[in-house]
């Protein structure tokens, strides 16, 4: 009888001891505590997850997850936390991404690579930064569950070296315009005698203006010569042409014509009486 009563001691005992480490085999998983149903986050603001651990698992290394996606196909968005310690209790605090739809269909997933365990957190809100969203594109679970759910994606996707936006340079249109020249000449002007006899000037800005001095690049004009000399030249001269001389004394009025050069001289009348200190030339 004493060992029968020993026999079903042990057999109880042993029940017992399986009873607790089925328990603990169970248990041995991290708990997610937050965000929770309604709980709702804008873009740019600080999303948070707080989860419930446990110092007999084996979730030492555990990674959370955002997701959207029903309940039998979930679909990953943006990986948020590695390496946090699922042992103890913790929290996870990270910059709400852009995403897209802005709406209550997102959830957070805790996962180690030490357990093929998955947890979750109920659905949850992430809005625009004005804390605008739609409602979710599916009413309904595959299951027919009352549980709306839809796929989302985050924006946020940086281009560049850490830039996080993308840089557009605007390209002008082409015209059928003449093209125009961009290249600018300095110290060039354009001097020439008007039919009054005063020499002028084009400069850069196109302004024309008086000047004096050597004269850079001439302007041909295709009628009648301008007068040689001013109306108050001396009396008594003549420019006899190309050669320069010059002729004092008595003259009549004369008429004369380069046809080497095709320009025509230009009609002058010569005072009859000498000049006051004629030279030896003409004499």
């Amino acid at each position: 009888m004493f060992s029968l009563n020993r026999t079903h001691l042990r057999m109880v005992l042993t029940g017992l001891i399986l009873t607790l480490s089925f328990a603990h085999s169970v248990n041995a998983i991290v708990t997610p505590l937050s965000p929770g149903p309604g709980d709702s986050f804008n873009q740019g603001s600080t999303c948070t997850t707080t989860w419930a651990g446990d110092s007999g698992s084996n979730w030492g290394d555990m990674t959370i997850e955002l997701m959207s996606g029903s309940n039998f196909q979930m679909v990953h968005v943006k990986t948020v936390g590695t390496s946090l310690d699922g042992n103890k209790d913790g929290r996870l605090d990270f910059e709400c991404p852009e995403v897209d739809p802005y709406a209550a269909i997102y959830f957070f997933q805790f996962s180690s690579p030490s357990t093929r365990d998955l947890t979750w957190t109920t659905r949850f809100t992430i809005a625009d930064r004005d804390g605008r969203s739609v409602a979710p594109g599916e009413t309904t679970q595959p299951d027919g569950a009352l549980i709306p759910w839809g796929v989302g994606s985050v924006l946020d996707v940086a281009i560049g070296a850490g830039s996080g936006s993308i840089a557009i340079t605007s390209i002008p249109p082409v015209t059928d315009a003449a093209p125009t020249s961009t290249s600018t000449l300095d110290n060039i002007s354009t001097t020439g005698s008007t039919t009054d006899g005063t020499t002028t000037s084009t400069s850069q800005a196109g302004q024309t203006s008086p000047t004096s001095g050597a004269v850079s690049s001439t302007v041909s004009h295709t009628g009648p010569a301008p007068p040689a000399s001013s109306p108050t030249s001396t009396p008594g001269s003549s420019s006899s042409g190309s050669n320069g001389s010059s002729t004092h004394g008595n003259s009549s009025n004369s008429d004369s014509e380069n046809t080497g050069s095709g320009r025509k001289q230009c009609r002058r009348k010569v005072s009859k009486r000498g000049h006051p200190g004629r030279s030896s030339l003409g004499q």
